[in-house]
Order: C-alpha cells, then sequence, then structure tokens
C-alpha cells in the first residue's frame, strides 16, 4: 500500500512536469489521466487506512483523516479536469468577444 500513497501523490506531479514540455491535446488527456489515476488510488487506500496507519518512508503519512481529505482532493482533481477541457474550449472559441467585455467591465469599475 505504501507504493499506492506515492503514486497518489507522484503521479499528479509528473503530469504536471510533462505538461511544461507537451502539446495543448497531450496536457488535456494527462490531466484527466493523472486525475482519474489519483482518485483510484485514494479509493483503493482506503481498506489498508482503515485498519491503521499507511506510511511510505520517509515523508508519506496517510491516517483516517487525510484518506477523507484525500478522497475530496483528488475527486475533485478528477471531475475539475474533464470540466476545464470543455471551459477552455468554449473560452477560446468565444475569445474574440473577451475584450470587448473587458473593456465594458473596464467602464464600470472606476
Amino acid at each position: 500500500m505504501e507504493i499506492i500513497l506515492a503514486v497518489v501523490v507522484l503521479v499528479p506531479l509528473a503530469a504536471a512536469a510533462l505538461s511544461l514540455f507537451m502539446p495543448r491535446r497531450f496536457n488535456e488527456f494527462a490531466s484527466i489521466v493523472a486525475g482519474t489515476a489519483a482518485f483510484a488510488g485514494a479509493v483503493l487506500l482506503v481498506p489498508a487506512i482503515s485498519t491503521g496507519t499507511v506510511t511510505a518512508p520517509p515523508f508519506l503519512r496517510a491516517d483516517a483523516l487525510s484518506e477523507v481529505f484525500l478522497l475530496a482532493t483528488t475527486f475533485l482533481y478528477a471531475i475539475v479536469s474533464v470540466y476545464t477541457i470543455g471551459y477552455f474550449a468554449r473560452e477560446r472559441r468565444d475569445s474574440r468577444h473577451s475584450g470587448v467585455a473587458a473593456l465594458q467591465f473596464n467602464r464600470y469599475s472606476r
């Protein structure tokens, strides 16, 4: 179970590092895979953590309370990674209107 705890942390970090050098379409796919893998890893840790604390030397440790937050965080990561792809696709499609909206907002913010 120590390996799964390390994977839950390292997979999103690897996806973030790869996103610096890869094209946008790959980044979208990597974000969904990393979010899903992190959530699956968090779910797989539930039976082990219900019997006690899981420690991955030298610095990772998970108990029941940290598992609750780990499940919530990785679930949100997986859902938001899917949502943002559609959101930013729409944003790119409607980008011709964003300058006008910014000017109108500026006009009323004084």
